[in-house]
């Protein structure tokens, strides 16, 4: 059995509530904040958490909300931090969609955060233990906007040594879809994605790559099936989207679930994430169809 602690911290820094239970060996439970009558709802409903135990756990959050058709998604905690980490697919009305990106000190002293744009432009923020920041892109101006440019990436330091996590959630609002990564923190000449997808069952995918180094990469995406996909000439810090769709160009056959490699040709330091979704199952029945996940670096 664990004995488990859950501290949640407002947006102030302060302490708001600490919850107590107990986990039976090999078992599960969940803690759901809206059960919590402690811990505020609306505007000021948004907490940073740290979850101590007795004995090693395991962990994921789930985000939900019953605006729309039901929304959905979740990612996994964090056992510990990093003073850099990357967010490769970051949206500005990218075809509807529009992410936040969410910076959460786990250290015992203040953070001093660099979020830094592939389009140049930089956010700084001194940030308190244990707290989190949320970065909406819609709200800076400075960013980039639209079907053409509303696509883009960034890096994300705590220029002091402090420990931090770093999340990303993507939405559409209008449509009610919702998901979110774990930004990576180390990057690879070669990524392994797992799972992509051309009209499977009416499902795509979208491989997000963001290259990390210091000078341009040239990209090739090789699929299960032997196709690939490539992109040249990808500034330090810039992304490149590869959409698993006819009318982008991706060179898979119709009906394909494959696993792909991501592979710099010329040595460049590589993140990738990955984004699953539905047009064809949203219009027979609307709901959240939309996915994601960070590939894993090769070994």
């Amino acid at each position: 059995q664990a004995n488990v602690t859950i501290r949640f911290y407002n947006n102030a820094g302060a302490l708001a509530h600490t919850a107590t239970g107990t986990i039976p060996g090999n078992g599960s439970r969940v803690f759901a904040l809206q059960d919590i009558a402690q811990l505020a709802s609306g505007p000021q409903g948004r907490y940073s958490v740290q979850v101590e135990s007795s004995t090693a756990l395991v962990g994921v959050c789930n985000i939900w909300s019953s605006a729309m058709h039901g929304e959905y998604s979740d990612y996994n905690a964090y056992t510990s931090g990093t003073t850099l980490a990357y967010a490769p697919s970051l949206l500005n009305n990218y075809y509807g969609f529009v992410s936040s990106l969410t910076v959460q000190n786990i250290d015992n002293v203040d953070a001093q955060i660099r979020v830094t744009y592939s389009n140049g432009q930089v956010e700084t923020r001194t940030l308190a233990p244990r707290t989190s920041v949320e970065y909406y892109q819609p709200n800076n101006p400075n960013l980039p906007s639209g079907n053409a440019n509303g696509i883009f990436s960034a890096r994300v330091e705590s220029t002091n040594n402090t420990s931090i996590v770093v999340l990303v959630n993507q939405e559409d609002k209008a449509k009610g879809l919702l998901a979110s990564y774990n930004a990576p923190t180390q990057a690879a000449v070669t990524v392994n994605a797992p799972v992509v997808l051309k009209d499977f069952f009416g499902w795509f995918s979208a491989v997000t790559v963001q290259n990390v180094g210091s000078s341009p990469a040239d990209i090739t995406v090789t699929f299960a099936t032997g196709h690939t996909s490539t992109a040249t000439g990808v500034p330090p810090n810039g992304t490149h989207n590869f959409i698993q769709l006819a009318n982008a160009g991706d060179p898979l056959p119709p009906g394909s679930s494959v696993s792909a490699e991501v592979t710099s040709t010329n040595g460049q330091p590589l993140v990738v994430t990955v984004n699953e979704n539905s047009d064809q199952r949203y219009a027979a029945t609307p709901g959240d169809y939309l996915l994601a996940y960070t590939a894993v670096p090769a070994q």
